[in-house]
């Protein structure tokens, strides 16, 4: 994910990543903007993704890609 607003404690970008822990995800950060999101087998990718689109982040998704798993999406 990218974030446009650095990620800060109490910024929005923060509050957003916190949303993503909560839901089960894990990360690790490249910088405070450039980040890598994990989600387990555990987790609903379709929740994740439509998190990720509710709050118009900007994302890619890999392996398999997005469009492989939705591909009436497109």
């Amino acid at each position: 994910m990218f974030f446009d607003d650095p990620i800060q404690p109490g910024s929005e970008s923060d509050r957003l990543l916190h949303e993503l822990v909560t839901l089960g995800c894990e990360f690790e950060g490249a910088n405070k903007r450039y980040i890598a999101v994990t989600v387990p087998p555990r987790v609903e990718l379709a929740t994740v993704r439509d998190f990720l689109v509710e709050n118009a982040l900007t994302w890619e998704h890999a392996d398999p890609s997005y469009s492989e798993l939705f591909p009436n999406d497109a």
